[in-house]
C-alpha cells in the first residue's frame, strides 16, 4: 500500500512536468495545482508522524478499513484534488486548443493580409515600372519632336497655313464649285498621268480665293490617302513668298511634315548644310524634292499668284518645278500675260473668272449682311434686283469689282442715294478706285488714314 501510493506519487510528478510544458497556463488550473499539493504535503506530514511513531505500515493498512480517520481523510483529499486537477487540465487544454485555433486564423488572416499587401506593393512596383516607361517613352517622343521641328526649321520657316485660312474664310459658301466640277480639273485631279494646271485670270478675277477653295478641296479628298498637298501663295506685300528658294523650301517643309517618321533624306539635307556652312544649292533643294515625292502615292503643288514673282524668280522656279513636274500635279495661277507654255509640259489650261451665279449669290449674301442695305431692300424688292443685276453686269467678271461696288452702295445712307448711286458706279476697277479714294478724300482727315490704310 505504502509502495503503491509513492508510485502513484512519483507518476503524479512526472505527469506535472508534462503539464507544465505542455498545458496552458490558467487561474482555475494554478489554484487546483496549489491544492493537490497541499493535500500531498499533509500526506507526507501524517506520513511522517506515523514513521516517528512506527505505526506507518499499520496506518496504511487501516486506510481501506476506514479506521484511521485523519490518513484516509487527507488520501481521499488527496485522490479528489488529483480529479479536480485532471478536470482543470482537461478544460486548460479545451481552451488551448479554442486559443491554438484563434491563434492559427489570426495567422491565417496576418498571412492573407501580408499577401494582399505585397501584392499591392507588386502593384505599386508594376505601376512604378510603367510610369517610369511612360516617362522614358515621353522623353525620347519630346527628344524627337524636338529635333524633328529642329530639321524642318532648318528647312524652311516659309507657312501659309494661316494665309489659307484667311483667304477661305472670304469666299462665299457654294461658289467656284464651276472650276472644281470643270471636266479639266478633274482630269488633272483624278487623271491616270501627272499633269500641270495653269489657271490665268485677269485682274480681281478671283483667283487667288479659287485657290483656296481648290486647296480646301484636295485637301478634303485626299485625307486619309497616301497622297500629299502642299501650296504656296505669292504676295506682292511680302517679298519673302517671291523667292523661288523660299517657295521651294516651303513646299520641301510642307511634305516633310506630312511625312512620319521623317524621311532620312531630310535630316541628311539638314546636316549638310551645317556642315558646309552655306545655303543649299537648287539642284540640291530639287534633288531633296523628288526624293520626298518618292514617299507619296501622288503629290498635289499648287501655286497662286505666279505673276507677282520677279521675272528672275518666276522662271528658276518654273525651271526647278519642271524637273519634278513628271512627280506632281501642280496647279498654277497668274495674270495671262505670262508664258508658261514654253517651261512646262503636259500642261491644260482652265481661265479663272468670276461666274455670274457665283456673283449673284455673292451680292445677295452682302445685301442681307449690310444693315442699311438690307432694311431698304426689304421695303423695296425692285431695289435689291437693281442692285445685283447691274453690279453683277458692270462686274464684268471680277470678283474684286462687283466687292468694291457693293461697298459704294452700303455707305450710302438713304435708298434714294442707293438708287442714285447705282447708276453712277464706275466702269472697271481703276475706274471705280479713283472713285474711292475720291470720296476717301472728301471725309475727316482721321477717317480717311484709316481707309487708306485698309486700302493699302
Amino acid at each position: 500500500m505504502i509502495a503503491g501510493f509513492f508510485e502513484d506519487l512519483d507518476m503524479y510528478l512526472h505527469r506535472l512536468k508534462v503539464l507544465e510544458k505542455w498545458v496552458p497556463h490558467l487561474p482555475e488550473l494554478e489554484v487546483v495545482l496549489t491544492n493537490v499539493f497541499t493535500s500531498v504535503l499533509v500526506l507526507c506530514g501524517i506520513s511522517a508522524k506515523y514513521i516517528k511513531m512506527k505505526r506507518i505500515v499499520k496506518a496504511f493498512r487501516n486506510i481501506g478499513s476506514g479506521e484511521d480517520d485523519e490518513l484516509t481523510a487527507a488520501y481521499a483529499y488527496f485522490h479528489k484534488m488529483v480529479e479536480q486537477e485532471d478536470r482543470a487540465v482537461t478544460n486548460a487544454t479545451l481552451a488551448g486548443v479554442e486559443l491554438l485555433k484563434l491563434r492559427a486564423v489570426n495567422i491565417h488572416s496576418d498571412v492573407r493580409h501580408g499577401l494582399a499587401a505585397m501584392d499591392m506593393n507588386n502593384e505599386n512596383t508594376r505601376a512604378l515600372i510603367r510610369n517610369t516607361g511612360r516617362m522614358d517613352d515621353y522623353l525620347k517622343h519630346h527628344e524627337a519632336a524636338v529635333e524633328r521641328e529642329d530639321i524642318l526649321k532648318a528647312i524652311s520657316t516659309l507657312s501659309f497655313h494661316n494665309k489659307q485660312r484667311d483667304v477661305y474664310e472670304k469666299h462665299h459658301h457654294g461658289t467656284g464649285q464651276w472650276l472644281l466640277s470643270a471636266d479639266s480639273f478633274q482630269e488633272w485631279f483624278k487623271g491616270a498621268q501627272n499633269t500641270t494646271l495653269w489657271c490665268p485670270g485677269i485682274p480681281g478675277a478671283g483667283k487667288t480665293v479659287m485657290t483656296s477653295i481648290v486647296v480646301n478641296y484636295i485637301g478634303e479628298e485626299i485625307c486619309g490617302s497616301k497622297a500629299a498637298l502642299a501650296y504656296v501663295y505669292c504676295d506682292y506685300k511680302d517679298t519673302n513668298t517671291q523667292s523661288a528658294e523660299g517657295l521651294l523650301s516651303s513646299v520641301i517643309r510642307q511634305l516633310a511634315e506630312q511625312s512620319s517618321p521623317l524621311p532620312p533624306e531630310v535630316k541628311a539635307f539638314r546636316d549638310n548644310d551645317l556642315e558646309k556652312r552655306r545655303n543649299p544649292t537648287d539642284d540640291e533643294r530639287t534633288s531633296l524634292l523628288k526624293s520626298m515625292c518618292s514617299y507619296f502615292q501622288t503629290v498635289y503643288i499648287c501655286v497662286d499668284a505666279l505673276d507677282i514673282c520677279p521675272e528672275h524668280d518666276r522662271d528658276k522656279l518654273v525651271s526647278m518645278l519642271r524637273k519634278v513636274a513628271p512627280l506632281i500635279r501642280l496647279y498654277i495661277t497668274s495674270l495671262p500675260h505670262i508664258d508658261l507654255q514654253t517651261g512646262l509640259i503636259n500642261m491644260s489650261r482652265l481661265e479663272i473668272f468670276a461666274d455670274s451665279s457665283d456673283i449673284k449669290a455673292y451680292l445677295e449674301s452682302e445685301v442681307s449682311k449690310h444693315k442699311r442695305l438690307s432694311m431698304f431692300t426689304a421695303k423695296d424688292s425692285a431695289l435689291k434686283e437693281e442692285i445685283i443685276s447691274v453690279v453683277n453686269e458692270k462686274a464684268a467678271g471680277m470678283f474684286l469689282l462687283a466687292c468694291l461696288q457693293i461697298g459704294l452702295l452700303a455707305r450710302q445712307i438713304t435708298s434714294k442715294a442707293v438708287r442714285k448711286n447705282i447708276n453712277a458706279l464706275p466702269e472697271g476697277v481703276y475706274a471705280t478706285y479713283e472713285d474711292i479714294i475720291t470720296r476717301i478724300a472728301e471725309q475727316p482727315e482721321k477717317e480717311s488714314e484709316t481707309a487708306k490704310r485698309a486700302l493699302s
